[in-house]
């Protein structure tokens, strides 16, 4: 990215701009390379003032959610990067009769805020998604689930703006989920969700969501900075399991180790560089192929350069 080009990004953004920003500071993982541009909008009008500039000058353009399941290579990201997470979180409910309750929420917020929402006003089918520390517009994107639920299942309309700057609604039936994906085309970024959840008891449901933290604490991870589940479980697999059976845990590169309590998940232990995570994923896909026959897909996202 060139210094006009920066000039003229400066002009266009009300919200908030960086150059040269590490993106380790917006990656769970806490690992990455600066990117050209970091821009948090305000508006959608100044979101297609954006995209269309970016698309007219031939600028490289990746949308950020949390960064909860993401690695950026050590050499950064050349163009720009976009976030609605600073600016994009308002919520409401859209509606609601005597089993069913609409919620329409932005992009940028997050999945636990969505979740705390929907406890305060009773209404339930998001606690699958607690402790995913993604936001709506991520999640949505790798249609994120866990303990047998998936955001897909709850979608009835979802908003974008397509690489032209246009903003489209696309309906459930126009809409493709699959196993940790929706299928948008590529430069599509997601602004809101009409998600359609169903009315309860909130004592239940925190009951519930409780339970599943606890279950979540237990399982995964959590005294050390990961990217989530690494790798996508195989048909009829669980990897975790796979990985514990090759004999993979506490495997290190760098900094970065197989975790010795959860095998899908790799752990910055303080100073892992995007290298080593992605030297250890590949000798763990080699390893458990070698020894079980099985490939391994990433479930991670890996940008960058």
């Amino acid at each position: 990215m060139n210094r006009g080009q920066k000039d003229d990004l400066r002009k266009l953004v009300e919200g908030d701009i960086f150059f040269d920003e590490p993106m380790g500071r917006y990656t769970s993982f806490g690992i990455g390379g600066s990117a050209d541009v970091l821009i948090f909008p305000r508006e959608v009008s100044e979101l297609i003032e954006i995209i269309s500039y970016l698309r007219y000058e031939q600028v490289p353009c990746f949308v950020l959610g949390k960064g909860s399941n993401l690695l950026v290579k050590d050499g950064g990201i050349r163009g720009a990067v976009i976030s609605l997470i600073r600016f994009f979180r308002r919520i409401k409910q859209a509606g609601e009769n005597k089993d069913c309750a609409m919620i329409e929420a932005q992009a940028g917020i997050s999945l636990t805020e969505l979740i705390d929402y929907c406890l305060k006003r009773g209404v339930m089918g998001l606690e699958f998604a607690s402790g995913i520390p993604g936001s709506l517009g991520g999640g949505l994107m790798m249609n994120a689930g866990s303990f047998g639920g998936e955001l897909g299942q709850v979608v009835k309309r979802v908003t974008i703006i397509n690489g032209e700057g246009k903003i489209r609604e696309k309906e459930r039936n126009e809409l493709s989920f699959s196993y940790r994906k929706l299928h948008l085309s590529k430069d599509a970024i997601i602004l809101s969700a009409l998600l359609e959840l169903k009315t309860g008891a909130a004592n239940k449901m925190a009951h519930k969501v409780k339970n599943l933290l606890v279950e979540r604490r237990l399982k995964q991870p959590l005294k050390y900075k990961s990217g989530g589940s690494v790798f996508k479980n195989p048909p009829g697999f669980f990897a975790g399991k796979i990985i514990d059976e090759t004999g993979l845990k506490g495997l290190k590169m760098g900094d970065a180790m197989v975790s010795d309590h959860h095998a899908n998940f790799i752990v910055n232990l303080g100073e892992a560089k995007a290298g080593d995570v992605i030297l250890l994923m590949e000798r763990v896909q080699r390893e458990v192929y070698e020894r079980k026959g099985i490939k391994l897909e990433p479930e991670i996202k890996v940008i960058g350069e």
